[in-house]
């Protein structure tokens, strides 16, 4: 009976701990569907009177007579306006909820809008970040909304690592034809080798308790379980982490 009721806790505990992963998988695609949302708004609301300046625009650089300095002026203010359309047509169809289906994924698309959203957070902590893309980098079967949330939990973790600033190192690979990999790494405080074995764990860290819930890795680490892939972090007290996300171009999961 003994026997029993202890195999019987630790099933009820296993459920306990998914079904909380599961609730804040779904928070997060809460969080996205509300920001996406807004992004969307933003994108309605700011059209119209950007169209109507870049309009006025084209018909002074059309009709006025202009010198040589007042054209590139004008070629200028064309372009920043062309980026500023770009920027909030990308936010909003980043932010974009997905079907939850399987779709061909951009890495390094997923990856610059991350580090788009991060830039202003990142320098204000003081974070360089670092860009070394591979070459010929294949779109992967993946679900994007959910290598979103691994690479952003990836990426905040760097930064608080990175206390009163540092560098973070993003480099993409291909592993033959079949496999891909992220490697993400910080020059911050490191993980005590203790800690290494247990990061993965629902509920552990390292951080302060208003700080961290000790989800975020456990959560990540199972979404890239179930695209047939695997983390992996390499560690020392004092020099910085690498987080490793290894992805398979075809995902060996077709009922996500």
């Amino acid at each position: 009976l003994k026997q029993a009721y202890d195999e019987l806790e630790q099933r009820v505990m296993e459920r306990t701990l998914e079904l909380q992963q599961s609730h804040a998988q779904l928070l997060h695609s809460e969080k996205l569907a509300a920001v996406g949302n807004l992004s969307a708004s933003i994108a309605h609301e700011f059209n119209n009177p950007l169209q109507s300046v870049m309009t006025i625009l084209k018909g002074i650089e059309q009709y006025a007579s202009l010198d040589k300095k007042e054209e590139e002026l004008i070629t200028l203010a064309l372009e920043e306006c062309q980026r500023m359309k770009n920027l909030i047509v990308n936010l909003r169809d980043f932010f974009q909820p997905s079907s939850g289906k399987l779709g061909e994924v951009d890495l390094h698309a997923v990856l610059d809008a991350l580090l788009l959203i991060s830039k202003k957070d990142f320098h204000s902590r003081r974070i360089t970040v670092v860009k070394k893309y591979g070459d010929n980098i294949p779109p992967i079967m993946a679900v994007a909304d959910q290598l979103k949330q691994v690479f952003l939990n990836l990426f905040n973790n760097a930064a608080d690592a990175c206390e009163g600033g540092g560098i973070i190192i993003v480099t993409t690979k291909a592993i033959g034809a079949n496999n891909v990999v992220v490697h993400i790494a910080d020059d911050g405080v490191g993980i005590d080798s203790i800690n290494i074995a247990h990061i993965f764990e629902p509920f552990y860290t390292t951080k302060p308790a208003l700080k961290g819930t000790g989800l975020g890795l456990s959560v990540s680490y199972g979404i890239i379980k179930k695209h047939g892939g695997r983390i992996e972090v390499k560690s020392e007290r004092g020099s910085g982490s690498t987080f490793s996300v290894y992805l398979p171009v075809e995902s060996v999961n077709n009922e996500q």
